[in-house]
């Protein structure tokens, strides 16, 4: 059985809430084990495994110092395919979508998945190659929560999944380059009144040739001009914000 570390007080409690019967063992420091009394009740009825363990413990399970004094032992959640159904309810909703495209740092991932669970975007969705990443203990740890707050899909590849939504959903990417610009964008009625997916890239190199080709619009965050560009996560937060104002 493939095995997922969580740590963290807010990633580890937001993923027991969501799925507590993913929980296979529950470790945490005893100052801390007042927080978990109703859960260890709930583990005990389903004979699974939780006791204290001393931060060293903590640190060796969870390969980290950075454990917050627990770590859970879980059933790795599925990223499944958005189906037409779903896509349907995006369109219905006007949602916005947040698309990950070539994003490797687990940081900058769990970071990402924060403020689109924040700002209450509609849906995450990566590459499929970049899904164990979304898996990973230090992505969980840095969303505080927002993994098991928001719904994550995985496309085989994101150019030809871009390309086959529907005309009427507003593929958008980001680029510093771009002429139109993100509050442009964000006040066209095909925004305000419809579904928008927003694309961004990798922490180096931006959106992919294929996706950027992909996308129907691509806009730019205007600036002072003192440095080049934002990072991908304040960027993707500035477009969220934004679209979710719109």
């Amino acid at each position: 059985m493939k095995q997922q570390v969580l740590c963290g007080l807010h990633a580890v409690t937001a993923a027991i809430q969501r799925r507590p019967e993913a929980v296979l063992r529950l470790h945490f420091t005893g100052e801390l084990a007042p927080r978990f009394g109703d859960i260890c009740r709930q583990l005990a009825k389903a004979r699974r495994i939780y006791r204290t363990a001393s931060p060293e413990e903590l640190t060796a399970l969870a390969q980290t110092p950075h454990h917050g004094g627990v770590v859970a032992v879980m059933t790795p959640r599925e990223f499944g395919l958005p189906s037409a159904e779903t896509v349907a309810q995006w369109r219905e909703q006007r949602a916005r979508i947040l698309v990950l495209d070539g994003v490797g740092n687990p940081h900058n991932a769990g970071a990402l998945v924060r403020s689109a669970a924040f700002l209450g975007m509609g849906a995450l969705v990566v590459a499929g190659d970049a899904a164990p990443m979304l898996q990973t203990t230090a992505a969980h740890r840095v969303a505080k929560g927002g993994m098991d707050h928001i719904d994550i899909f995985a496309v085989p590849e994101l150019a030809p999944w871009l390309r086959g939504l529907p005309r009427d959903i507003v593929t958008m990417g980001t680029d510093q380059r771009a002429t139109r610009t993100l509050w442009r964008a964000a006040q066209h009625p095909k925004t305000r009144d419809g579904a928008v997916v927003l694309v961004v890239g990798n922490e180096e190199h931006g959106i992919s040739a294929p996706v950027r080709d992909a996308c129907r619009l691509m806009i730019s965050i205007p600036g002072a001009g003192h440095v080049e560009s934002l990072n991908v996560v304040a960027a993707a937060s500035i477009c969220m914000y934004a679209l979710m104002g719109s």
